[in-house]
């Protein structure tokens, strides 16, 4: 029978390439683990590594075990702590992606009001896009995604939530023309410099898809930056018009320095939300979070019955 010990030792193998440094991490002896890899492979019926004189390579079937055994040993790992968490009041820890539309508001006040019940609850934040985190929640490194749910995050081994639709729209300071002027076309925008997201960003397609679905060029920005904060940045300090998540400059807007500049074939509605894996156990402080986050979205408003979205 397969067991966790084989699995733990699998994936010590599979990270070094080598018996001895493998052996060496586990702190145990090399023909121990030699052992324990050859019963595996007699388990699966596959050879697991090729050895040669460069020394191990994973096979085929020991890339398709290695997926399974990193979610097996995350799930151990975590019901170890949801056990401790019932017999010793452990409070424990789970790890959340963030996306850049709720890093400034949603998320933390979410955190907080769960914080006023169960002040010792420990949360680690990984900020990102969805390039980088949906990965990550399927392989188990994440426990949850918090962001934009977009079109091509769909996938069977996930399940999604939505909280709220948030909408980006063509920003700039106050004192730029733009601005000042209360209208612009698309024609007119071609002309204007731009700080813009990367192409790789489903917000940016967005984005550059209309342009051509009119027959013009797309923007070339100035400047592509991957963080809002920096885009924010760069908006107040010169004339330069970005296309940013609206929840994200509210403050700025209510300040006076920022504002959103009215083209109606780029206001872009979303829904943002929580992913997390279909098949996968959710601790019941991932369940607490969510909670507070339907809690901190429920009064935001609906996206408008004839807004353009980006699915």
């Amino acid at each position: 029978m397969m067991t966790s010990t084989h699995l733990r030792y699998f994936l010590a193998v599979a990270e070094h390439l080598r018996f001895r440094r493998a052996a060496e991490a586990l702190h145990v002896s090399q023909p121990a683990l030699s052992k324990s890899i050859q019963r595996l492979e007699d388990l699966v019926g596959a050879k697991l590594f090729e050895r040669s004189r460069q020394g191990l390579a994973i096979t085929p079937a020991g890339e398709i075990l290695m997926i399974h055994a990193k979610l097996v040993t995350t799930q151990l790992s975590r019901a170890h702590e949801e056990i401790m968490e019932l017999q010793a009041a452990v409070t424990g820890q789970i790890v959340v992606g963030a996306g850049p539309s709720v890093q400034d508001h949603v998320l933390p006040q979410a955190i907080s009001s769960l914080r006023l019940r169960r002040p010792n609850v420990r949360i680690k934040i990984v900020a990102g896009h969805n390039d980088v985190l949906m990965p990550a929640v399927q392989r188990g490194d994440l426990d949850m995604v918090v962001g934009a749910l977009t079109p091509h995050i769909k996938d069977a081994r996930l399940t999604h939530e939505i909280l709220y639709h948030d909408h980006l729209a063509v920003t700039a300071r106050a004192s730029h023309p733009v601005a000042r002027s209360g209208t612009a076309s698309l024609e007119s925008l071609l002309g204007e410099s731009w700080v813009l997201s990367p192409e790789t960003i489903q917000a940016r397609q967005w984005f550059d898809a209309v342009f051509r679905s009119r027959g013009l060029a797309c923007i070339t920005p100035l400047l592509e930056v991957n963080s809002i904060p920096i885009i924010k940045a760069m908006l107040l300090s010169e004339d330069i018009l970005g296309f940013v998540p609206r929840q994200l400059y509210r403050d700025e807007e209510r300040q006076g320095l920022l504002k959103t500049i009215p083209v109606d074939e780029l206001l872009m509605w979303r829904p943002v939300g929580v992913s997390f894996r279909a098949n996968g156990h959710l601790p019941a402080l991932a369940h607490a979070l969510i909670d507070a986050l339907r809690s901190t979205c429920a009064a935001m408003p609906p996206a408008p019955s004839a807004a353009v979205t980006s699915s």
